[in-house]
């Protein structure tokens, strides 16, 4: 008998209405890899992170939404940091100026950068490369949006970057929306906004090898489901 206790909506594809359990693991495992797939992208910003904080002398920043809104102004939002992970910018603050926010409470970007000339970076990041044509065009808009509300608070924009981890080149990254004034650009690239080339190398490096790790865990685990699948067959 399976352990599993609930029934994977892909099971249906493979039930010809006398291989319940076979049909049932089967649909777990491609359930359990789409989650797998879906947890990417934060994953990736896992990852960044981690080589921020344990291989180089920068640190993120990283605080609940909470922190957000317990804030005076926008400007305490940002300053004396260098890289926000998460960063959060409460509705109240679009409200004020009659900015439209698409998110009921706020909008959160995945990676925000304060230059040296205190300058700002909005990033979008992506461990794909097929950036998702539902959502992209409100994406591009909140960018461009909180690009707006920043500069109205007196705080300079420099750029607004979507990013892929997997795209090679920047033409790879399928956006199928007018990117307004953001641009698309590989991970490589991000990091070299942060780090001499050196360093963005081998971050490439470290984050490659942690989800190469990742796969080899996945590759275990689809090794020991498939077997249990041959032996129902």
């Amino acid at each position: 008998m399976t352990t599993n206790t609930t029934r994977s909506s892909y099971a249906r594809l493979f039930d010809n209405g006398s291989n319940m359990e076979l049909s049932n693991q089967i649909g777990h495992i491609l359930t359990h890899f789409q989650s797998e797939t879906i947890k990417q992208g934060n994953l990736l910003e896992d990852f960044i992170c981690k080589f921020i904080n344990e291989e180089t002398p920068l640190n993120v920043f990283k605080e609940p939404k909470g922190w957000y809104k317990s804030q005076p102004d926008l400007n305490h939002i940002f300053e004396n940091k260098q890289i926000i992970n998460k960063c959060f910018i409460p509705k109240t603050y679009m409200d004020k100026e009659n900015i439209p926010c698409g998110n009921k409470t706020g909008t959160e970007l995945d990676f925000v950068l304060i230059n040296s000339d205190n300058s700002i970076t909005l990033v979008e990041m992506k461990a794909g490369k097929d950036f998702d044509t539902k959502k992209s065009k409100g994406e591009v808009d909140s960018l461009m949006n909180i690009k707006i509300l920043l500069e109205k608070n007196g705080i300079t924009v420099n750029e607004l970057l979507f990013v892929s981890y997997e795209a090679k080149t920047s033409s790879d990254i399928s956006i199928k929306t007018d990117l307004k004034d953001c641009s698309k650009i590989t991970f490589l690239s991000f990091l070299k906004r942060i780090f001499n080339d050196e360093v963005a190398h081998e971050g490439r490096l470290y984050i490659n090898n942690l989800f190469q790790e990742q796969a080899n865990n996945h590759i275990t685990y689809f090794k020991n489901a498939i077997t249990k699948v041959i032996i129902e067959l």
